[in-house]
C-alpha cells in the first residue's frame, strides 16, 4: 500500500528525472558563465606490438580566468624514458595573446593576432549541436551523475576537414575515422568535473593494417575544479617585465 501511495503521490505531483540533454546543457551553461576554472589534463598512449612498447604521457594542470583573459599552466611530457616539464602563461591584450614559456634562459614570450573566430564567444546550444546523442548511464564514481556523449564520425572527419592544415602536421597522410566517439561526462553540484575518451579502437581503425595486431591504449581524462575561485589570475610582473620576445627564423628558399 506504501509502495502503492508513494507512486500515485510522484505522479501527481510530477517528480520525475531530468532530461540528460538538459543537464548537459545547464553544466555547459555553468561553465560558460563561470570567470575561472581550473584545469588537469592526463593523456596516456602506449602500443605493444611484436614484444615493443611504446609509451607516451602528457600531463597539464593550471588556472584560467575567463575574466582577466589568462592563464598559468605547468605540462609534463614522459616518452622513451624521458621527461621534461614546462611551465607557461598566457594572457590577451590589444588585440593579441600574449604566450610566455621558461626555459633555463629564462622567460620568452610570442605573439599572435586574435582571430575573428577566436573572439566569437561558444554558446551551450552550439556545442550541444555536435552531439549525435546524450544519455545518463550508471556512474562508476560515487556522488557523480555520469552521461554518455556520443560524437558522430561524419561530424568528427568534417570537423578534421576545416582544420586540414594542423592535421597535417599531426598526421603523415590521409586519415579517415570510421566510427562515432563516446565522451564520459561526470557531473556533480551541476558542474562538469571529469570528461574521459578511450580514443583506442579510433586509432586502431584509423591506422589501417599496421595497428591491427598492436595492443594499444589511448585515454584522456580532463578534471575541471574550482569554478570561480580564481578570478583575479594575471601573469606575473617579473614575468612580463623580464621575458624577451622569441622571434622565428626564417629561411629563404634555395
Amino acid at each position: 500500500f506504501l509502495s502503492l501511495l508513494l507512486m500515485v503521490m510522484l505522479v501527481l505531483t510530477g517528480c520525475k528525472k531530468e532530461d540528460p540533454k538538459k543537464q548537459l546543457e545547464n553544466a555547459l551553461e555553468k561553465l560558460e558563465k563561470a570567470e575561472s576554472v581550473s584545469l588537469k589534463l592526463d593523456a596516456d598512449l602506449s602500443v605493444s606490438a611484436e614484444g615493443t612498447t611504446m609509451a607516451i604521457g602528457l600531463g597539464l594542470n593550471g588556472d584560467y580566468s575567463l575574466k582577466t583573459k589568462a592563464g598559468h599552466f605547468k605540462a609534463n611530457v614522459s616518452m622513451f624514458g624521458m621527461n621534461e616539464e614546462s611551465e607557461m602563461y598566457m594572457e590577451e591584450k590589444d588585440g593579441y595573446t600574449y604566450s610566455y614559456e621558461k626555459d633555463d634562459e629564462g622567460w620568452t614570450y610570442t605573439k599572435t593576432a586574435v582571430t575573428e573566430d577566436e573572439k566569437e564567444e561558444t554558446k551551450a546550444a552550439d556545442v550541444l549541436k555536435e552531439f549525435k546523442s546524450v544519455k545518463e548511464v550508471k556512474s562508476d564514481k560515487k556522488g557523480y551523475t555520469k552521461l554518455e556523449v556520443v560524437i558522430s564520425k561524419d561530424k568528427l572527419n568534417d570537423t578534421m576537414k576545416e582544420n586540414e592544415e594542423m592535421v597535417s602536421e599531426l598526421v603523415d597522410g590521409e586519415m579517415a575515422i570510421n566510427k562515432d566517439v563516446t565522451l564520459n561526462v561526470y557531473l556533480k553540484d551541476g558542474e562538469i568535473r571529469f570528461i574521459t575518451l578511450d580514443l583506442a579502437d579510433l586509432l586502431k581503425d584509423a591506422m589501417g593494417e599496421e595497428a591491427a595486431s598492436a595492443d594499444m591504449k589511448a585515454v584522456i581524462t580532463v578534471e575541471l575544479s574550482n569554478y570561480n575561485k580564481n578570478n583575479d589570475l594575471k601573469v606575473p610582473e617579473e614575468v612580463t617585465k623580464n621575458a624577451k620576445e622569441e622571434v622565428e627564423m626564417e629561411f629563404e628558399d634555395s
